[in-house]
């Protein structure tokens, strides 16, 4: 029995496949009810809408598999999980199949794009009547200094799109059996890259080191006038100081696909309120890979592990 959680927007042939080799239940479910459902299902997939932890997991439970066709897993317990014998199937690590998968890339050079240009408020400024090209001048991506901050997949992507904006690449990466030699790509400290950079872009997975990192001490070495984009993970940002930093014009803008919280948005929060009276923060609801095809291949090569999971054939 396999339980499908998002059911929404799943492709025929994905359910076709699924429908093939197991007894498929389509049906979204309170977190509150998580155990309930562990009880009655083998696998249990969804994509985002979840936050799996060790209180929803019991010993002897019928779930043996907990599937998501996404990369980051800060939503699931994973020591939990081993504790109780559960596969977690994930496409981190699948980074033959992924480097096929761009959505998220594409999309943040959307926001970029976006965000330089003043598009959001140019459309709404056109829907309501006006036409004054005046208010709106924007920035060109061409020769701004890109700082990525993370070349793995997605990193790479993104200065590859840059590149072809004739943009100057900067790259922060820890690791590094990840930097390579590239003539136009120039790897450097932090420090470095937060003091040169116009536009700062991050790529990283969210883990203990890391959460918070971009706070006031990282605004406070920013040169002034930096644009920031997030379509990693919303727990990298300390939101607080990163209005700050928009309040006082350190930041000239910043667009996230991502926020802390996702799932119980608080709109008094200052994050929200500054959104709510200013142009130059945007917020996307955590689509970066959110695509027909991302959508399609991803959870197709899902539905694949799960199969093999079962020796079926």
């Amino acid at each position: 029995m396999v339980w499908v959680a998002e059911p929404d927007g799943m492709a025929n042939a994905n359910k076709q496949v699924l429908e093939l080799h197991f007894d498929v239940i389509y049906q979204s479910v309170p977190d509150t009810e998580l155990k309930n459902v562990f009880a009655q299902c083998d696998v249990f997939l969804f994509n985002l809408a979840y936050t799996i932890q060790s209180s929803d997991l019991v010993n002897e439970q019928r779930c043996k598999i907990i599937a998501t066709p996404v990369t980051g897993l800060d939503r699931i317990d994973l020591k939990a999980c081993s504790d109780h014998n559960i596969q977690v199937i994930s496409l981190k690590g699948a980074a033959d199949f992924l480097k096929d998968v761009r959505a998220t890339a594409e999309h943040t050079m959307a926001l970029m794009l976006c965000l330089m240009r003043s598009i959001v408020p140019a459309v709404n400024h056109v829907r309501a009547g006006h036409f004054n090209r005046n208010l709106f001048k924007g920035s060109e991506l061409y020769q701004k200094t890109l700082g990525v901050i993370g070349y793995g997949r997605l990193g790479k992507i993104v200065a590859d799109y840059a590149i072809a904006f004739g943009m100057k690449i900067l790259v922060y990466e820890m690791d590094e059996t990840k930097k390579v030699h590239h003539k136009q790509i120039q790897f450097v400290n932090l420090d470095e890259l937060v003091s040169m950079a116009d536009i700062i872009s991050l790529h990283v997975d969210l883990n203990k080191g890391n959460e918070g990192f971009i706070n006031k001490d990282f605004f406070s070495k920013v040169k002034d006038g930096t644009f920031l984009i997030n379509t990693s993970r919303g727990n990298l940002i300390i939101e607080d100081d990163l209005v700050e930093a928009l309040q006082s014009g350190k930041l000239a803008g910043a667009a996230l696909d991502v926020v802390r919280n996702e799932s119980s948005i608080q709109h008094n929060d200052a994050l929200y309120q500054y959104l709510e009276q200013h142009n130059n923060l945007m917020i996307t609801p955590h689509i970066g890979g959110l695509t027909t095809e991302s959508t399609y291949k991803t959870e197709a090569y899902i539905i694949n592990q799960i199969v093999a999971a079962f020796n079926y054939g």
